[in-house]
């Protein structure tokens, strides 16, 4: 395990912080907002606006320094923190990093919140918020053609939902995802789920917990929920999955991968062997994370400019 993942871990047992399945969602997020010591540093880019579509979802919108002639490529980030946690002040450095190195307007989605609002309407406010970037492109400096998605954990299982729902609805383009360690699957059964179930950050007892969170009365193998149920992965656009090799999630990130590849979907693989869940977002402690981000940017960038 690298250094500062498990100096990271060592930290989180020594504060006998209570599990997040112990707390009130209302606790948990409050707890989660504290740790703000421990994300990236602050990148500066040229302007931070927030915005609002007509339905009422909340956007902040990143504007590069460094971005060049408008239009600019545009990327829609869907925060992690299992539905339940997060918002675009946790996620705001991470944005302004991404931004910065893909050169790209980064517009973060203010998502509501599980289990007052679980599944579908997450899922439902990523979509009024692409479609809201789509439809006000010229207004925000965006190339309507040049759009991806990105997202961490939960972030990343709504935007592989969301690709696989514009695919079907004939929404707008979607040039390009990145999946950061997303969750694919609520089945939670895999052999990295026995391996990593305690001890090493994010928890098996967690995840059910935010699944249940999110689910509240809808059926786990609903494909939108599980998007590694969907009978038909074919037509989706070319993803990015990042792993960490002491995560839970890392196995249904690889089946992922695996079943894009199959449906003969582009797939770019980026493993991470020797660290834990989150550690993009921990970047302030784990240094490995913003090298993981860059090159996550580095390859939206890429695709971006085709």
């Amino acid at each position: 395990m690298d250094p500062d993942a498990r100096s990271f871990l060592q930290a989180v047992a020594l504060a006998d912080a209570p599990p997040w399945e112990t707390l009130t969602p209302s606790e948990a997020r409050a707890r989660f907002d504290e740790l703000t010591d421990l994300f990236l540093p602050e990148t500066e880019v040229a302007s931070v606006e927030a915005i609002r579509s007509e339905q009422g979802t909340s956007m902040r919108v990143y504007r590069p320094l460094n971005g060049g002639p408008k239009p600019l490529a545009g990327i829609v980030y869907v925060h992690g923190g299992g539905w339940v946690l997060g918002n675009v002040n946790t996620h705001d450095t991470l944005c302004r990093e991404l931004a910065h190195h893909a050169g790209a307007v980064v517009v973060s989605v203010d998502y509501r919140l599980a289990p007052e609002h679980p599944f579908p309407t997450p899922l439902e406010d990523c979509q009024d918020a692409l479609e809201h970037v789509s439809k006000e492109a010229q207004a925000l400096g965006v190339d309507p053609q040049r759009m991806a998605l990105a997202g961490d954990s939960a972030g990343g299982n709504l935007c592989a939902a969301l690709s696989l729902k514009v695919r079907d609805e004939g929404g707008p383009a979607i040039a390009a995802q990145a999946l950061l360690y997303p969750v694919i699957d609520a089945r939670g059964a895999t052999p990295s789920y026995e391996a990593f179930a305690q001890d090493h950050g994010l928890t098996r007892e967690s995840m059910r917990w935010f699944w249940q969170c999110y689910l509240g009365e809808a059926e786990g193998d609903h494909p939108l929920a599980s998007p590694l149920r969907a009978a038909n992965l074919a037509g989706l656009p070319s993803t990015l999955v990042l792993t960490a090799g002491y995560d839970v999630l890392r196995d249904e990130g690889e089946a992922f991968a695996d079943a894009l590849e199959a449906a003969n979907t582009p797939v770019t693989r980026l493993a991470y062997p020797d660290q834990i869940h989150g550690f993009i977002h921990f970047s302030g402690v784990i240094k490995q994370g913003r090298v993981a981000l860059q090159e996550t940017a580095r390859w939206l960038a890429g695709e971006l400019a085709r």
